[in-house]
């Protein structure tokens, strides 16, 4: 039987061939593992506004939430810290009373930056 030999031009292209398909198997992999990490940051900047939400809702008297926006809006505030002195005053905000219970001492102006 005759031995059959494999040229080297052959065996440079299978050579090749097999490099970029480890290099693509490669990419692939850190393509992934990126996607997931990606991933994983929007679960969390997800998670965060749902508990600065939670928090901004606990924190805001009934009155705000129920309150019209047409209500709201005459009040003409920039900031809630406005509002917060309006009904820290004792004054009225369209016939509510502030209840000493009622805990205005951080407004959300003044909440840390957002995580994400």
């Amino acid at each position: 039987m005759p031995r059959t030999k494999i040229g080297k031009r052959k065996r440079l292209l299978q050579r090749k061939e097999a490099e970029q398909e480890e290099q693509l198997r490669m990419a692939e992999m850190k393509l992934e593992a990126t996607l997931e990490k990606i991933d994983e940051l929007g679960k969390n900047c997800i998670q965060q506004v749902n508990n600065r939400m939670q928090l901004i809702l606990a924190r805001t008297h009934k009155h705000v939430l129920q309150m019209k926006w047409s209500a709201f809006l005459k009040l003409q505030l920039d900031h809630f810290a406005d509002y917060q002195w309006i009904a820290g005053r004792g004054g009225s905000v369209y016939g509510w009373q502030p209840t000493c219970s009622t805990n205005f001492s951080r407004s959300l102006c003044q909440l840390p930056k957002w995580g994400c």
